[in-house]
């Protein structure tokens, strides 16, 4: 089943919106066939829209009044070609790359930056790490947010999670024997046990560092087409 899509446009209903422009952009709306979703908002100065009063019965963003949109929401909607409400979209997302995808684009930051080595896909810690962290990440980047603090604290949550995940039951990962033959079990489980307690904010510059160098290269690919 296809899709097609057409722009949602948000505006802001001030003094200065003349009557001279909204008919000219109607009468391009009907040159162009342009089906247009009007809203009454505030931008903020983040550029989000806060939702002041909803004028299309269909309200294809699903709001309610007060509500807040991100500004890469309000740009797309996509419907399937029966005319069913679907989804709404930043046009500059790249929804091609699955967890996968991204999860090896944060492995090969970190080596380029770190010199790690790269982490074999399959139940490694480092592997799952990246899923989980790649999964945070996409989450908060899907729904607009384009800040580094708040994606590389995103990534944090993710990594913390299969931290405590090793903390619980180091076995379950398949290159822990390899950590008690080198005799680097103890300082990784203390080191993921201490790291996976404290919270992005409270983190050490150079490991901040860390997840910065991650989100800046998963933004980079989620939102290059």
């Amino acid at each position: 089943m296809g899709v097609f899509c057409f722009p949602i446009y948000l505006y802001y209903m001030s003094n200065k919106l003349n009557e001279t422009f909204q008919k000219h952009l109607k009468l391009l709306h009907e040159h162009l066939n342009i089906n247009e979703s009007n809203y009454d908002a505030q931008i903020l100065d983040n550029g989000d829209y806060k939702i002041l009063a909803i004028n299309d019965k269909d309200n294809p963003l699903d709001v309610k009044v007060g509500d807040i949109v991100p500004k890469g929401k309000a740009t797309l909607k996509q419907y399937y070609s029966d005319g069913d409400y679907f989804k709404v979209i930043d046009e500059n997302l790249n929804e091609s790359m699955s967890i996968e995808d991204l999860a090896t684009v944060s492995d090969k930051a970190l080596d380029n930056a770190y010199h790690y080595g790269r982490s074999t896909p399959g139940n490694t810690f480092g592997w799952q790490a990246n899923l989980k962290s790649a999964e945070f990440a996409k989450r908060v980047i899907d729904s607009g947010v384009t800040d580094i603090e708040k994606i590389s604290d995103a990534i944090h949550s993710g990594w913390n999670e299969t931290a405590k995940k090793f903390v619980a039951n180091p076995d379950q990962f398949s290159d822990t024997q390899k950590l008690r033959d080198n005799g680097k079990f103890d300082a990784k489980i203390e080191q993921r046990r201490k790291l996976s307690d404290v919270n992005y904010s409270s983190l050490p510059e150079e490991e901040k560092e860390k997840d910065r160098v991650v989100a800046r290269a998963l933004l980079n690919a989620i939102q290059t087409p």
